[in-house]
């Protein structure tokens, strides 16, 4: 595994130390006092996998104490034999900083840890030192795994509303196709029976009496005035600006600026075919 950048806040490039610097000061009571503070775990070991040093924070989540001189694989994890996905070796084998996240259990339970692990080198540029960094993220993993499940959950809950949506939408459309299949009839029958001029008003009357539904089921065309809707029936079935201008008594001029209005309000730009939009979009209008 390369390491991760981003999973640092500065990648530690790796130190080659004098002899006499590989030793441990344990007199230096600042030094201690520094590195049991740290609420992390601190741990140094020789490249047998020797703890040479453990801080506070180490002996409290395993509850030991005096950990120098045993090996880290049996003190922390109760093994005989190292890790196989061990960073510190990673981190001796490469001679590079290694990190890697693990489920581990020490006195607080089960939890994920990210363990830091940078070599340090001897005088003579072999492994000497490795000191190990562990943070416990447990908090963290959990927080994060538990927006995950929210996130899940809510895009689930929105998937089912827009499906709901969706369906009832289909069931009101089926309605009024059902609806307007039936004043067709209707008007088809008046047409034998009625004059031109007597059929058309009763047309209209039924056109009226179905605007309110239209308008709540079509939102597309809710904004729309009945005169919008009259011409943008004819564009939608196939007539010219001309012939709307003689069927509704209009100059050719007010119906262009008909149409202009009727774009500007479906959002259509000049290029947008009105006519196949409308037929789309407007098929439960007589």
């Amino acid at each position: 595994m390369e390491v991760d950048k981003s999973d640092w806040t500065t990648v530690p490039k790796t130190k080659r130390l004098p002899k006499w610097k590989m030793t441990i000061d344990k007199e230096n009571e600042l030094l201690q006092i520094i590195l049991n503070l740290v609420q992390d775990g601190i741990c140094i070991l020789n490249s047998d996998l020797d703890i040479l040093y453990a801080n506070s924070t180490m002996e409290f989540w395993y509850n030991v104490k005096n950990m120098e001189g045993s090996k880290c694989y049996a003190t922390y994890h109760g093994r005989t034999e190292p890790c196989g996905d061990c960073p510190v070796l990673r981190a001796m084998n490469r001679c590079e900083p290694a990190t890697d996240i693990h489920l581990l259990e020490n006195i607080n339970g089960r939890g994920w840890h990210r363990t830091f692990c940078v070599p340090v080198l001897g005088s003579s540029g072999e492994i000497s030192l490795v000191v190990e960094y562990i943070r416990d993220i447990t908090r963290e993993k959990k927080s994060n795994l538990s927006m995950g499940l929210m996130e899940e959950q809510t895009q689930l809950l929105q998937d089912l509303l827009e499906e709901s949506k969706g369906e009832s939408k289909r069931h009101e459309q089926d309605l009024i196709n059902n609806f307007n299949k039936a004043i067709e009839s209707v008007v088809k029958y008046l047409n034998g029976m009625l004059d031109t001029d007597t059929a058309t008003v009763v047309q209209k009357q039924l056109e009226l009496a179905i605007q309110g539904e239209k308008s709540e089921k079509l939102p597309l065309f809710a904004e729309f005035n009945e005169k919008e809707l009259d011409i943008a029936r004819y564009i939608r079935d196939g007539y010219l600006s001309k012939e709307i201008a003689i069927r509704l008594n209009l100059s050719k001029k007010t119906v262009d600026y008909y149409r202009m209005n009727i774009r500007k309000k479906l959002g259509l730009g000049a290029k947008s075919n009105l006519k196949q939009f409308l037929k789309d979009n407007l098929k439960t209008i007589l």
